[in-house]
């Protein structure tokens, strides 16, 4: 299945739901077309239009706004488990850190997928372009896993790792 033909399909799903309540349509549009090719193929073929579709809807929606750099997780139950949703300045070792919290807490990865986009911002943190060339990269996360009892220390722990993961690479400087 080609990206592009992906995106088409997403895209025309987008123009007939609309973009969600509250937010531009040409910049959920954009998101969509940016988003369409990072989809990783083992989340495609396990999931249809729709379900991907929808998924990109509440990242999107979830993204808005950011107010801090500080690693924002989301964690939501979903039929099959749970649903872990992360937001942050893009870096190094995100997607390591989310995993190894997983398979430390004993929680079996079953899919997902990591999006680095470009995304521009005013001063008071809301979305104003997707992927132009000036736009900061964020990191968007959304992974499904097994259930687990205790979502609230999952999420802690997810949040004290990243936390963790941006003060380590924040100590080192670009090698020039």
């Amino acid at each position: 299945m080609s990206t592009s033909a992906q995106a088409s399909r997403l895209l025309k799903l987008a123009s007939a739901h609309g973009a969600p309540k509250g937010t531009n349509g040409d910049l959920f549009k954009a998101f969509i077309r940016s988003a369409s090719p990072q989809i990783r193929s083992a989340f495609l073929v396990r999931h249809s239009d729709v379900e991907i579709f929808q998924v990109l809807l509440e990242l999107f929606s979830s993204s808005q706004t950011r107010t801090t750099d500080a690693p924002l997780v989301q964690i939501k139950s979903s039929e099959s488990g749970i649903n872990i949703l992360s937001y942050m300045p893009d870096q190094p070792f995100i997607v390591d850190t989310v995993l190894l919290t997983l398979r430390t807490a004993g929680i079996p990865y079953q899919s997902g997928f990591n999006l680095v986009l470009g995304m521009g911002r005013n001063a008071k943190g809301e979305l104003t372009s997707v992927d132009e060339p000036a736009d900061e990269l964020e990191s968007l996360i959304f992974v499904e896993t097994e259930g687990t009892e205790d979502i609230k220390g999952l999420q802690k722990q997810l949040e004290t790792g990243l936390k963790l993961a941006q003060a380590t690479v924040s100590d080192f400087k670009a090698i020039d």
